[in-house]
């Protein structure tokens, strides 16, 4: 799956199916004419009633809803829940949503404010991103479907240069939670963290970090590069040299790429 452009065509088409609100209708219409039903996480059965949509389930403890009408909403309380997971909404990520709702979800501008507000009631509702994790799964089981929504939940958490250490770990729980696999993870962390990892290494090198300003980097940088300049090592034997020759270009590569961070922030 081409994660860049992940959203379009049938995932997203299997996350809206239609007007915001209408639902998808995924789960067979007989359930609401027993009162009993597997457990979508663990296949114990559990009684329910019409009258009451969501459940936790007394065998396995997990979340699982019979209303299919509320799988965009889950997938809204998803988004609040994975960007507010470390405690606030960065500005960076308030932006990746607002991005996704319309670029991605292709959510009319009249329905904005609609959508906005129904995105704040579930951020602050009292589920946690795993039960809504779970309840999305109990009514959507398409890899592909849930493949997409976690590239999309893996772009807001990594929206603000990395992976906060609750983010990381409500994303691999709700990998397990979807049965994804590790391959997913790794996926996606080399096309969102790649360029966060990259600086990370290159203050590293430096022996310094972001509350660093450019003028101290930049000193840094000259220091350590004349140390190598050829003509201190030109009497060496030849491997010496070139290994001396790789680490000016491991400096040059990091002084780059900490001058573009500069430069962007």
């Amino acid at each position: 799956m081409d994660w860049k452009k992940v959203g379009t065509g049938a995932v997203i088409g299997g996350i809206l199916g239609g007007p915001v609100g209408a639902g998808i209708g995924m789960m067979i219409g007989a359930m609401f004419k027993t009162d009993s039903i597997p457990c979508p996480h663990c296949g114990q059965k559990v009684k329910i009633s019409p009258e009451n949509p969501i459940y936790t389930c007394p065998n396995c403890g997990k979340l699982f809803t019979t209303d299919s009408g509320l799988h965009f909403l889950i997938v809204l309380g998803l988004l609040a829940k994975i960007a507010q997971v470390d405690g606030y909404i960065s500005r960076a990520e308030a932006e990746e949503i607002l991005s996704i709702f319309i670029d991605i979800f292709e959510i009319d501008p009249s329905q904005l404010n609609e959508i906005q507000e129904t995105f704040q009631k579930a951020k602050e509702s009292d589920l946690s991103v795993i039960q809504f994790a779970q309840l999305l799964y109990s009514i959507e089981q398409e890899r592909k479907i849930l493949e997409g929504i976690f590239a999309l939940l893996f772009r807001i958490g990594a929206a603000d240069g990395g992976l906060e250490p609750e983010e990381e770990r409500a994303l691999r729980q709700i990998q397990k939670e979807w049965y994804l696999g590790e391959r997913i993870f790794e996926e996606l962390s080399n096309i969102y963290l790649k360029e966060y990892r990259e600086i990370e290494e290159a203050f590293k090198l430096f022996g310094c970090n972001r509350t660093s300003s450019f003028r101290e980097v930049r000193q840094i940088y000259r220091q350590k590069i004349r140390n190598l300049h050829p003509d201190r090592y030109q009497n060496l034997p030849k491997e010496a040299r070139e290994v001396l020759e790789r680490e000016a270009q491991r400096l040059n590569n990091a002084y780059e790429v900490l001058k573009r961070f500069y430069r962007e922030n």
